[in-house]
C-alpha cells in the first residue's frame, strides 16, 4: 500500500487467498509454509497428472514428466498427496473443493465409473462391479455396474455398500493420519482389531484396488510386520499388485511399496527372497529416477537398499555353495574340495628366520 494510505481489509484478503490457493505446501508442524512460483503456481491439476515435482534442498521447482507429452499438451501436476490420488472421485473433490476451492472435472473425475470403487459382482461372482460416480438415491438401481452382467439391482449391491459404509470412516481414518495402523497394544487389541477390518472387507466383496480394501491391507501389514512378516509380505505384494493395474497415477505409490517390499524381503533373508528384493528395489529406483531426478533422497535410499540386498544376496549365496560343498563331502566321503581360504582356518605361511 503507497504511503499514507490504510490496509484495505478486502484486498488483503484477496491477497492472502491468492497466496494459499497458489502455493506449493513446504515444511511440516509448526515450519508449515507455502512457496509461490511465478511459472509453476500456474500448472493446472489433475489426477491422473502427466508430470510429478518436487522441491530440492535449495527450494527450487523441479518437474519431470511422467511419460510422453505430446506438443501442444497442457501439463498437469497433482495438487493431491499420492494416498489421496488413490481415493475415490467423490473423495478427491471433496478434497480439493476443502482446499483449492474448485470442483475437479478432470479425465479420471469425469469418468462415469469409479476405479477406487471395486467389488466383486453378486450375481455372477466372477466380474468385477465398479461404482457410479454420480449420486443415486438409495433405492435406485444400477448404483453398481459389471462388466460382463451390466447394471446391478439395488437390492443386489446394497449389502456392498452397507458394508462399505461402515467402514468408510475407519479407512478415511487411515488415509488422514498417513499411518497404516495404531501401534499394537497389549495384547494384540489393535492388531486384531486391524485383521478383523481386512477379513470384514475381503468377506464382503471389496476387491481389486478398492480403496478401503488397500487401506485395510496396508493396517494389517504394518501390525504384523514384527509379529507374522510372511502375511505381512504377502499383502504388500497384493497392494502392488493393485496398483500396478489402477493406473499411471500410482506410480509414487507403487515406487514406494516397493521399497517397503524389498526391505519387508531383505529381513527375511531368503536366497529367492533377496532375488525378488533386489529386482524390485531396482523397479522403486528407477520410478523414483523418473519422477523426481537421480539425486533426489528417495531414488539415493532406493539405490542404497538395492546395492545392501545385492551384498547380503551375495553373502548367502556363497554360504549356501560352502554348505553344499561340506554335504556333498558327508555323503561321499571323500576330502572337501573347498575355495581357497574358505577352510575357516588361517593359511599357513612359510616363516624364514632372519640369518
Amino acid at each position: 500500500w503507497p504511503a499514507g494510505c490504510s490496509i484495505d481489509p478486502l484486498r488483503l484478503e484477496r491477497l492472502l487467498q491468492v497466496w494459499i490457493y497458489n502455493s506449493f505446501d513446504q515444511g511440516d508442524g509448526p515450519c508449515e509454509a507455502g512457496v509461490i512460483y511465478l511459472a509453476s503456481s500456474m500448472l493446472s491439476h489433475s489426477c491422473a497428472p502427466n508430470a510429478a515435482w518436487h522441491q530440492d534442498e535449495a527450494n527450487s521447482f523441479i518437474l519431470h514428466a511422467r511419460g510422453s507429452i505430446a506438443e501442444g499438451e497442457e501439463i498437469t501436476i497433482p495438487y493431491l498427496g499420492p494416498n489421496e490420488l488413490c481415493m475415490p472421485t467423490e473423495d478427491r473433490r471433496d478434497i480439493l473443493a476443502t482446499t483449492k476451492a474448485f470442483h475437479c472435472s478432470c479425465e479420471r473425475c469425469s469418468e462415469p465409473l469409479d476405479t477406487a470403487r471395486i467389488f466383486t459382482c453378486p450375481r455372477c461372482g466372477e466380474g468385477h462391479a465398479l461404482a457410479v460416480v454420480a449420486a443415486l438415491p438409495a433405492d435406485a438401481d444400477g448404483a453398481l455396474v459389471c462388466s460382463p452382467c451390466g447394471p446391478l439391482s439395488a437390492t443386489e449391491v446394497a449389502p456392498l455398500l452397507q458394508v462399505e459404509a461402515r467402514l468408510r470412516s475407519w479407512a478415511r481414518a487411515q488415509q488422514d493420519s498417513h499411518s497404516s495402523s495404531s501401534a499394537v497394544t497389549v495384547g494384540g487389541v489393535a492388531c486384531d482389531d486391524t485383521i478383523a477390518r481386512l477379513r470384514e472387507a475381503e468377506a464382503a466383496g471389496l476387491t481389486g484396488g478398492h480403496w478401503i480394501l488397500d487401506a485395510a491391507r496396508a493396517a494389517a501389514a504394518a501390525a504384523t510386520t514384527t509379529s507374522d512378516p510372511n502375511f505381512a509380505i504377502e499383502l504388500l505384494r497384493k497392494r502392488l499388485a493393485a496398483h500396478e493395474l489402477a493406473g499411471a497415477h500410482t506410480v509414487t505409490q507403487c515406487a514406494r511399496l516397493r521399497m517397503a517390499l524389498s526391505s519387508a524381503l531383505c529381513n527375511r533373508g531368503g536366497v529367492n527372497d533377496l532375488r525378488e528384493a533386489v529386482d524390485t528395489c531396482s523397479a522403486a529406483a528407477d520410478s523414483l529416477a523418473l519422477l523426481f531426478g537421480d539425486d533426489h533422497p528417495e531414488h539415493q535410499q532406493a539405490a542404497t537398499l538395492q546395492g545392501q540386498a545385492a551384498r547380503k544376496l551375495a553373502t548367502v549365496r556363497k554360504t549356501s555353495n560352502l554348505d553344499s560343498a561340506r554335504i556333498a563331502t558327508v555323503l561321499s566321503g571323500c576330502d572337501p574340495v573347498l575355495p581357497k581360504g574358505a577352510s575357516g582356518k588361517r593359511n599357513a605361511r612359510t616363516s624364514r628366520r632372519a640369518r
